[in-house]
């Protein structure tokens, strides 16, 4: 007998995302419905940012349909510069909504120039 998930079939769609920046971080924001923690993935490697969600496929196997149409996930990736401290990358997910904040580096972010007075 077989795992219902072990058959299950993804079909990955880019979700919607949102990139602003701030003065000390970029904040990426992608819409993830139907997708919990255990579903999600975010990788950086090389400069590249990638995002996977799946949602749990005990929700959608109802139907002959939903195991022939399959069920659908998400995958998106994004080339990141190399001013982003990879390192200070955070992520929440709430109500569907991922939040990822890319702290920049030391290097980039604005610094305050010390003006000394001569008489």
């Amino acid at each position: 007998m077989t795992n219902a998930t072990e058959s299950v079939k993804y079909n990955y769609i880019t979700p919607a995302a949102d990139i602003f920046e701030e003065e000390t971080k970029f904040v990426l924001k992608a819409d993830l419905p139907g997708v919990s923690k255990e579903g999600l993935d975010v990788t950086v490697e090389n400069n590249l940012l990638e995002i996977t969600g799946k949602t749990d496929p005990e929700l959608f196997i109802h139907t002959d349909e939903s195991r022939e149409e399959g069920i659908y996930a998400y995958k998106r990736s994004f080339k990141i510069d190399r001013n982003i401290d990879t390192g200070r990358i955070s992520a929440s997910l709430q109500d569907g909504v991922l939040t990822l904040e890319l702290a920049k580096s030391e290097e980039v972010k604005p610094k305050k120039i010390e003006i000394s007075y001569k008489h």
